[in-house]
């Protein structure tokens, strides 16, 4: 399916959903409201938002947040307009030209211009993130651990360039402080602690959530404790509702803001309050009366809320192409998703293209629903301004208080936002800025993992592996390419180079349906090159007698008895011409022990094998017997049964192996201990990687990290295939999520390994 396709089957969906329309009218009002009220800043809303719906449906939750989102940084507009006070940092450059016109009188005309503006601006930013976001998504999987380490450095300090008046060196401070609150706890890699102190509290690292609750929420209400009383303008009696040719005028401004505010967003760290500033700049310098700006210019007005709503979506496309927030809110939405079980990164359009989209139309429904509030609700939306902002802040405390201690059910995260509320206030004190604080905490695992001498070239991260395949690593992994067997083979094979894979242990099915003998010479030889051209092998073969359909190594029929011997034939031809080492035989359909002559079929099955193991020597490959669980089959369950089999055989080139899931459900012992006894006496010459639940390694309970271990203690220089069954969200995620476990794994198993 299309992106297009993907976007109309999400709108539709909303669109026709009663609860859907419930939560973006509900999120988005609470948002305008949020951003209208002078200091809860967008950040904070999300942040309060995402304590209350962590145990929501994730597609759901994220709409939610994302309406917040839109809201508050349009909100913020009211008291920029009406108060002089932006109500977030989005909207400073608002008041410059929304205050004068109110006090002159035209506070309607004013906040109708706002609306179109950000209307406008959220548009232009939405279409971006429909075209860019698919487009960097490719282009981030070419990223390694060095790319991502300067992207992240990056972010940092330019986000501490940016966000300051005057000096850069604040920014950079609190983006480094941000750093060092992100390497309390353990290290990701070998998982020593640091900075914790012998607390266990803080060997969990501090969370991202009651931080920012802190530093925005609390942080807020010291302030408030602290603060003056302000001037207002609350009346709005001239027409709100913007003419057509009005906005019409500003059309070039719309146009330049909009793309202004987008890249701005697009920048990690820099956000919203930039996007604005920025594009109220530009329109100054193109504007023919520069000198009405700062005096009631609705240029000015127009250009300032169109980029600070533009950056919006543009904010969003780092989050969820490279997992890097493009602002203070964006943070706090990358780290909503995480909670919500979504993996945003360069593999977000390979494991879940649909969400991006889904995403789009979470924007476009924010959007609409601004605009309908912003321009119905008026005058009903500055009653809120009238509230005393010293009434608001116990509630605000105690939403602070219950979301931080909501999320982990810890009274450590309470002190948590205490301590970032104490520190955020000191820190507002002496200008220094917050978002730097707050990129610096959400990149620094991300810079963490990438700069860990465990992990020299590529990085771990968000769940996926990106970057080319390192060359220092120990263990031979094979996808299994039934994965992503809808692919041409030597796409396959570039996708599976990509994640960091070293072959492809090819099930033949995937191949030719009509079996193996429906492939000649050249057309196996051109299989190889494609897979030898991305720099990997063919492992070897693996599901070997699915097709043709009818095979069988112990039924009786004299036809089905030597098609199955010349299918075994062939198979080990096509292994030899692909460059394989080794053929797994599991085949649970076509090794059943019919009940009334259970001896007679494994006599019929050990002449098989025999005769496999005779050809796979002159082949020079390895024919190699899969015990599988008693769910799958009754012949060969464990690998004593297997053993006794290939005594019988008696054939160098004939042995066995072991495949993960099977062996958790069908052995008694450890699979650690198995390796261990097994190993030694070349019993085992392959393994097989994937859980009992059938997914891939890391998406079930099996703890790898011992199987791992004990690999790399034996010195096992053999392959290990991934062979997941069942593929959660799909194949091309599965393994991704795959290989970036056991590299994971792999990078602390060596890091531990006894010399």
């Amino acid at each position: 399916m299309t992106g297009l396709g993907f976007f109309a089957d999400a709108m539709v969906a909303f669109l026709t959903s009663p609860m859907t329309l419930f939560n973006v009218a509900w999120a988005t009002f609470l948002g305008i409201i949020v951003g209208s009220l002078p200091g809860l800043t967008a950040t904070l809303g999300i942040a309060l938002l995402t304590t209350l719906t962590f145990r929501m449906d994730g597609t759901q939750a994220i709409l939610i947040l994302i309406c917040m989102y839109v809201g508050a940084i349009y909100g913020g507009s009211r008291s920029a307009i009406l108060l002089n006070i932006p109500g977030t940092p989005a909207n400073a450059a608002t008041a410059l030209d929304g205050f004068p016109l109110a006090r002159a009188g035209k506070a309607g005309q004013a906040m109708g211009i706002a609306t179109a503006g950000s209307f406008a601006g959220g548009v232009i930013g939405m279409l971006a993130l429909a075209l860019v976001a698919p487009v960097l998504g490719d282009f981030a999987l070419s990223f390694g651990s060095y790319e991502f380490f300067w992207l992240a450095l990056f972010g940092v300090l330019i986000s501490g360039q940016i966000t300051t008046t005057g000096d850069s060196l604040k920014g950079w401070i609190a983006g480094f402080l941000g750093l060092f609150v992100a390497m309390i706890g353990q290290e990701g890699i070998q998982s020593y602690q640091r900075f914790s102190y012998g607390s266990s509290d803080l060997a969990g690292g501090i969370g991202l959530l009651p931080a920012l609750v802190g530093a925005f929420g609390f942080a807020e209400i010291l302030t408030v404790m602290k603060a003056r009383g302000f001037q207002s303008v609350r009346d709005a009696s001239d027409r709100i509702l913007p003419r057509l040719s009005d906005v019409w005028r500003y059309k070039r401004t719309i146009v330049r803001s909009g793309l202004i505010g987008t890249f701005m967003g697009l920048l990690p760290g820099v956000g919203e309050d930039m996007g604005a500033w920025m594009s109220y700049a530009a329109a100054k310098r193109a504007s023919k009366v520069k000198e009405t700006f700062g005096k009631g210019s609705l240029d000015g007005l127009m250009a300032a809320e169109t980029g600070n709503n533009a950056a919006v979506p543009g904010a969003i496309i780092p989050v969820l192409t490279l997992a890097v927030p493009g602002s203070a809110p964006a943070a706090v939405l990358l780290a909503a998703m995480f909670i919500h079980g979504i993996r945003p990164g360069p593999m977000i359009m390979i494991e879940s293209p649909a969400f991006v989209f889904q995403v789009v139309a979470m924007v476009a429904m924010a959007m609409i629903a601004m605009l309908i509030i912003g321009l119905l609700l008026t005058r009903p939306l500055l009653l809120v301004l009238a509230v005393p902002r010293a009434y608001l802040m116990p509630i605000i405390f105690t939403l602070c208080t219950i979301g931080s201690f909501a999320i982990a059910g810890r009274v450590f995260d309470i002190q948590v936002m205490l301590a970032f509320g104490i520190l955020g206030f000191a820190l507002r004190e002496m200008n220094y800025p917050m978002t730097p604080l707050v990129l610096g905490i959400v990149l620094g695992d991300l810079l963490d993992k990438c700069s860990s001498s465990a992990a020299p070239t590529r990085c771990h991260h968000g769940g996926f592996v990106a970057g080319k395949p390192d060359r220092k690593k120990i263990m031979k992994i094979a996808l299994c390419n039934e994965v992503i067997r809808d692919w041409e083979i030597g796409k396959q094979a570039a996708f599976a180079a990509a994640l960091g894979y070293d072959g492809l242990e090819i099930a033949p099915f995937t191949l030719d349906e009509n079996g193996p003998r429906a492939l000649d010479e050249a057309a196996l030889l051109r299989i190889r090159n494609s897979v030898e051209a991305e720099g990997l092998k063919v492992s070897g073969l693996h599901w070997l007698l699915l097709a043709p359909q009818g095979l069988s190594i112990t039924d009786a029929a004299a036809d089905i008895k030597q098609r199955t011997r010349d299918t075994i034939e062939a198979l080990i031809a096509m292994c030899a011409a692909l460059g394989g080492e080794y053929l797994i035989h599991g085949s649970p359909a076509q090794r059943v022990l019919p009940g009334d002559d259970e001896a007679g079929a494994r006599a019929r099955a050990l002449d098989q094998f025999r005769l496999a193991a005779d050809v796979a020597g002159k082949a020079g490959v390895n024919y190699l017997l899969e015990p599988l669980s008693q769910t799958q089959t009754a012949y060969v369950n464990t690998l004593d049964e297997a053993a006794s089999i290939v005594g019988a055989v008696d054939n160098a080139h004939f042995s066995a192996m072991i495949d993960c899931c099977s062996a958790a459900q069908a052995e008694t012992a450890p699979i650690p201990e198995l390796l261990s006894r097994h190993l030694p006496t070349d019993l085992i010459r392959h393994v097989h990687f994937n859980d009992p639940n059938l997914r891939g390694p890391g998406q079930g309970k099996l703890d790898f990290l011992p199987i791992v271990q004990r690999l790399t203690d034996l010195n096992y220089d053999g392959w290990i295939g991934v062979e997941p069954f069942h593929y959660v969200p799909n194949g091309p995620a599965a393994a991704a999520r795959a290989i970036g476990t056991i590299r994971a794994l792999e990078q602390a198993a060596t890091s531990r390994r006894t010399p």
